[in-house]
Parts: structure tokens; sequence; C-alpha cells
């Protein structure tokens, strides 16, 4: 049986939907007048597990997460750059749903905008003035805490005397209210000031708990099952939307209430003064793989503070490799035909860990160890070669159904390698098979130089791309995404330079990272292209070949300069160095990306 602790009864409870089958889900989502930060991902992932999990309980789930796009912040910012307030918020709702979609969480079935829903917010408001809930000073609406007795029920707060609790968004002191403890609902504007709305009671601007109640209500309903968010909202903002809720209907506003737990950094408290306000862009560009970070989040349950270090996500990452090898080895392993039922049984009694262990309060730290166990049980029975064909599927299924409440697999997709790397293995298999052995360590050298190990295994050749390429791919990546079009001065490319990174749309990564775009140096137009090699002394021949076709393409596409930049981990050969003078190539080593992202700022 499900259960969750409801923050509004403090107690573990069963959880019962209002309507058999059917789950009415809202989370608050992020004021969008910056980048989220990993903090807020905590939050929103943690709304993606429960949503996730609800359906593989089997509920039909209808999820809202709304986008607040007016506050004082983002009046003042557009204000500021001289733009509305849509123009301000536009580049960060996309970046959200970009930033969410990356980290594996799914879509909401509804993300409402709060300057969408103006209209539903003036008439609850009506209604609260109406019922005496509400009253007007100096033009702005204020709710009146006094009528309404059950307020401090969520946070169990207890509030005599005044106590100022109604929103830091404003100041106490710049409005008359009748009590310190009141919160506005509506605040007036002047007719000159571009971000208002006319309403019945003047014309003004929502306040920011009024939001909430009006886009919940009107796809939820009245009453709806499950209100969650991160615990920095359980007062004032979830206790001031009870509050104006019940306030206007007398119905009980939502029947659970969730609160996700404060993510620290270093066992510090997230702040920009600490320069720890980390945003997902910024750690993914420190290398770190999307999945790893998710794996991080959920790693603790919801409830209980998580520390986040850099160290921890290594640690993650390396378990999400481990994870990701083996659903790679089980899925291509050579089988014996047949069934063992005792190792099916295993497995599903895994499955049965995971499920009680979520229900138990969505503890996902109890329900990766059952994942973790499968996955134990199952390699050692391939070590044993016990895994039998019929097992494999099954054992498949039992990780999809963990997948697709964890997200943390991912979809399984074949590395895509270039044709002629494709080729190469292929060449190599067949002088390994003809004993050309030279010919096959050649080959075998220059694919290590393209980043690609090669494994000979009893089921045949294996490949993998070296953890040190893929993190200096995600290095450059960054490095070019978010500074492009930047003119950079240093010791680059082999020699003192001053260059434009090139602007670009697209960033085409396989086996080797390669950039065809056009960038500007003086009055050239540039082709760069970014060739990663990892053993510089190795199929040199064959290295010095493909630069030769790169610069081919440069001159028959008639760019006035090549810059092919060969990140090379450790020493060229000086007579390879020679022959990329006589080609004009610039080459660089890995430390010029160190260089890059320091002139750049980048951490």
């Amino acid at each position: 049986m499900l259960k969750f602790h409801n923050t509004l009864s403090n107690k573990i409870e069963e959880f019962h939907p209002l309507e058999d089958n059917k789950v009415k889900l809202y989370i608050c989502g992020p004021t969008v007048w910056n980048f989220a930060h990993i903090g807020n991902f905590r939050t929103f992932t943690f709304g993606d597990i429960l949503q996730r999990y609800l359906k593989f309980k089997g509920y039909d789930v209808t999820y809202v997460m709304n986008l607040t796009d007016v506050d004082d912040r983002i009046i003042n910012e557009a204000a500021n750059q001289g733009i509305t307030i849509d123009e301000m918020t536009a580049p960060f709702i996309v970046a959200f749903n970009e930033d969410m979609a990356t980290l594996g969480n799914e879509s909401p079935d509804v993300q409402p905008r709060a300057t969408e829903h103006i209209a539903e917010m003036i008439e609850i408001i009506s209604t609260l003035l109406e019922n005496d809930h509400a009253y007007e000073s100096d033009g702005s609406i204020y709710y009146r805490i006094s009528a309404f007795p059950d307020y401090g029920k969520l946070s169990k707060m207890k509030f005599e005397g005044n106590i100022v609790g109604g929103s830091e968004r404003i100041d106490t002191d710049k409005y008359e209210k009748e009590d310190a403890r009141d919160f506005a609902l509506w605040k007036l504007v002047d007719d000159e000031e571009k971000t208002g709305w006319d309403a019945p009671f003047g014309r003004g601007r929502p306040g920011w708990h009024i939001e909430c109640s009006a886009m919940s209500m009107k796809y939820l309903g009245e009453t709806f099952d499950i209100h969650a968010g991160g615990i920095d909202l359980q007062f004032p903002h979830h206790e001031n939307e009870i509050a104006q809720s019940e306030g206007a209907t007398g119905k009980l506003f939502a029947k659970y209430w969730l609160h996700g737990e404060f993510l620290k950094i270093d066992n510090e408290k997230m702040a920009k003064s600490l320069g720890n306000d980390f945003t997902l862009r910024d750690i993914i560009g420190r290398g770190f793989s999307p999945s790893a970070i998710r794996y991080l989040l959920i790693s603790v349950p919801f409830d209980k503070q998580l520390n986040f270090t850099f160290e921890n996500l290594q640690g993650a990452e390396n378990t999400i490799k481990r994870l990701q090898d083996f659903k790679k080895r089980l899925q291509e392993a050579h089988l014996q035909d047949g069934i063992n039922p005792e190792l099916q049984e295993k497995t599903r009694g895994f499955l049965r860990d995971f499920e009680n262990a979520m229900d138990d309060n969505l503890n996902t730290s109890v329900a990766l160890a059952a994942l973790h166990n499968l996955v134990r049980e199952v390699n050692t029975a391939l070590a044993h070669s016990t895994v039998l064909t019929e097992d494999r599927s099954e054992i498949l299924h039992i990780l999809d159904k963990f997948d697709s409440v964890l997200g943390i697999f991912g979809e399984t997709k074949e590395e895509i390698l270039d044709a002629e790397i494709k080729k190469l293995i292929k060449e190599r298999q067949l002088a390994r098979h003809n004993r050309n052995f030279a010919e096959s360590d050649d080959i075998r050298d220059f694919l290590i130089s393209d980043g690609i190990i090669i494994e000979d295994t009893k089921e045949g050749a294996r490949w993998k791309k070296l953890k040190e390429i893929e993190v200096t791919e995600k290095r450059i990546n960054n490095l070019l995404r978010h500074f492009s079009g930047q003119k950079i001065s240093g010791e680059l490319f082999g020699k003192s330079s001053e260059v434009f990174l090139p602007t670009f749309d697209e960033v085409f990564s396989g086996s080797n990272l390669r950039i065809d775009s056009m960038g500007i140096s003086k009055d050239e137009t540039w082709l760069v292209e970014v060739k990663l090699i990892t053993n510089p002394h190795g199929a040199s021949k064959r290295i010095l070949e493909q630069m030769k076709k790169y610069k081919e393409n440069a001159e028959t596409n008639e760019f006035t300069k090549t810059i092919i930049w060969l990140a090379v981990f450790g020493e060229l050969p000086s007579k390879f160095i020679e022959e990329l003078a006589k080609l004009d190539i610039y080459y660089s080593s890995t430390k010029d990306i160190e260089q890059l992202e320091k002139i750049l700022g980048i951490e």
C-alpha cells in the first residue's frame, strides 16, 4: 500500500485518491527570471519521480506544474533592459523546459503561466472580497488572516502577535494593512506602469500566492489529491494558498501535501554570495552527464536533506556507467537456449523490493539498493553462464519497470560511429582473421587516436569511447556553445593567436568531435574542425591523410583559413608537427582547453 508523509497531518498516511484510479497532482514550478539552479531541480526531479511512480501503480495522473512569469524581479529586470516581461521570461521558459528534458524529467500534462490566468485570479479575489476574507487598502487588496481560523495548519506555526508572514516579495511597510500578517492578493500599480491589468477593484497585478490557487483549481478542481513543492514554500506560500483557496470555496484545497527537503553544496546552504548556486548547465559544462546528476538527486529520499558534492557526483557517474555497461552486456551476451526459473523468481523479488521501498514514502535510496541487488545477482549468473535466452527478455523487462520510475538508464541507443571507423573495425576483424597482426595493430592504434577502444571478447569485438574523450568533448562543446563569437587572445593553436571562437548552429559529436562552422578572424572566413587525439605516436600516417581531406574540404568551400584543432593528449612527434606545418594546420594540446576556459572565466 502506497504511503506518504502528509505535511498537513504531519503523519504517514495511506494514499487514497479522491476519485478511484485518478490522481490530480500540482507542483509549484519555477519563477522564470533566470536559469533554475540545481536545488530547484532536486524538487522538480522529486516531482517527476512522484508522478512516474503514481503511473507505475496504475493511476491515471493529471500532472500540473505552473510557471511564475510575473513578479517584482521579472518586472524590475524587464524595465532595466527596456523590454516587456514576456520578452524577459521567454528565453528562460525555453531553457527550463530544455533542462527538464535533459535531466530526464517528463513534461507535465499542463504547464500554465501566471500571466495567462489573470481572469481566474480576479474571480477568486472578488469572491474573497464578497465574503469578507479580503479588504482594500490604498488601492491594493489584502487577505484577512483573522477571517481564517485554520491559518497555520500546514506549517504548524503559531501566529500570536504581529508576525510578518505574507510574502518576502513586497516591502511590509509600503502598504497600510490591518495586520502585519496579512498578505497581498492584488497590488495597485500606477497608470503609467506597463505591467498591470484592469480589475473591478482597480488596475494592478497579482500577488505571488494567488497565482497558484487560480491555476491549480482551474485545471484540477477546487479540491485535488496532491500538492507538492520544496520545503522552502511550505511557509508562507503554501500556507497562504490554503487560506485563500479554502477561504474562497469553503472546501478542502488539497488532501495530501508533500515537501522536498533542501539541497546543500558541500554541507553549505546554496547562495550566490558563496558562488555555489550552480545551474544544471554549469554542472554539465564540467563534464558530468545528466544521468549521473539525476542519480545523485534521487539517491537520498525527497524528505531528507541532500549534500551535493562533486566527489559524490563523480561516484554517481561511475555508478551510471556500471549500470549501462551491465545492461549492454546483458543485451549482447551469447546465451544458451532455455529458462532459469530460479533466476527469474529472484529478479521478480528485487522488483517487489523496489515497489515496497517506493510505497514507503518514495524511499528512493532503498529502491536503488534493490536495483543494485538485481545487477549483482544477474552479473554472477552471467559469469556462471546460468542466464538463458528466455531469462534475458524477462530481466530486461524488469529493468524497464525500474527505469520507468527512476529514469536513469535513458534510451538504449547504439552509438553512431563514422562510416570510416565502422569500415576500419571490419578491416581489423578481417586482418585478425587472416593473421595479419601488423595491419590489425595499425588499425587499432588509429582507432585509439580517435578515442575508440576495441575489446576482443568471445562474443566478438566490442568498442567503447575513452572516458577522457567523453569529458573533453563535453568541455569543448560547452566552451563553444556558450562563448561563440568572442575574440580570444593567447597562446593557442600552437602559436600566439588572436581569433574569434566560431558562431555555429550545431555540434556534430561522434567518435571524434568535429565542428564544421564559419567564424570570423579579421577579414577572413575560417573553417574550424576539432579532432581529439589520444595516441599521437600511433598511426600518424592515417591521421595526416584525414587532415588532408579536411583541408581539401575547406578549399573546395572557399574558406580562406582552416583551423584543425588537434586536441592532443600528450606530445606530438616532431615529424608529425613538420607535416602539419606544410599543410598550414594549427594544432594544440588539451591544455589549450584549460587556457580557453580560464580566459573565458569557465570554472
